[in-house]
């Protein structure tokens, strides 16, 4: 396996996970941790993590919105949208299309 196809599906992952956390904690916005004494069960604390939620939400959110600039910024060059993962070059251009190329150009 490439580096750079485990590095692009880490960069998906990473993501992902993050905001899958946020909602989940942001669902279930605090923990609470009983103790038994043998007869009978009372409650020991409760820990609010709602803030934990809406701060993983909010990188998730973040890390997403950047992998997904990444990727459309990767693809979209000066020959086009390229497929991702491949070193497929494209097909030769006629003369009449590099003049259009070239006609296209700034500067």
């Amino acid at each position: 396996m490439s580096v750079r196809l485990l590095a692009w599906g880490m960069a998906w992952t990473v993501p992902i996970v993050s905001t899958i956390a946020g909602i989940v904690l942001m669902a279930n916005p605090t923990v609470s941790f009983w103790n038994a004494d043998g007869t009978s069960q009372f409650l020991q604390a409760t820990l609010d993590v709602w803030p934990a939620g809406l701060v993983l939400l909010g990188a998730g959110t973040l890390g997403l919105t950047g992998v997904a600039l990444a990727a459309a910024l990767k693809c979209d060059g000066p020959r086009g949208v390229l497929r991702p993962f491949t070193g497929r070059t494209s097909p030769p251009t006629t003369t009449a299309d590099a003049r259009t190329q070239d006609s296209d150009r700034i500067g």
